[in-house]
């Protein structure tokens, strides 16, 4: 029940964004490689994996979105594949891996 809790709440996320702004939400399926404090743990960032071993594109939870931090955590403890559903506010971007526009926000975690 509460997996699917989870998925609606980041579908319903990721729609909700995607019609406020012309901001690129897409998900990446990767492997949390580690998760770093900066700033007091004022500024958060995760960085991703692929499967393959390739470094994604990183992740960053916004002080509005901390309770993310627990999930991202758990999610490189299981050391598994996850979906992120992540979202970037300047531009229209939907890759994870073109190191292009740099992390994107987080909105949700989603174990596979």
């Amino acid at each position: 029940m509460f997996k699917h809790f989870i998925k609606a709440s980041a579908f319903s996320a990721t729609l909700l964004t995607s019609f406020v702004s012309q901001a690129g939400v897409f998900t990446c399926d990767a492997i949390v490689q580690s998760v770093e404090f900066y700033g007091n743990g004022s500024s958060i960032f995760v960085e991703l994996k692929h499967k393959g071993g390739w470094y994604l594109d990183g992740a960053t939870i916004s002080a509005d979105k901390s309770a993310l931090v627990v999930d991202a955590l758990a999610a490189k403890h299981d050391g598994g594949v996850h979906t992120f559903v992540l979202h970037h506010e300047d531009t229209g971007d939907k890759k994870c891996n073109d190191n292009d526009e740099g992390a994107g926000k987080l909105l949700a975690i989603i174990k596979k």
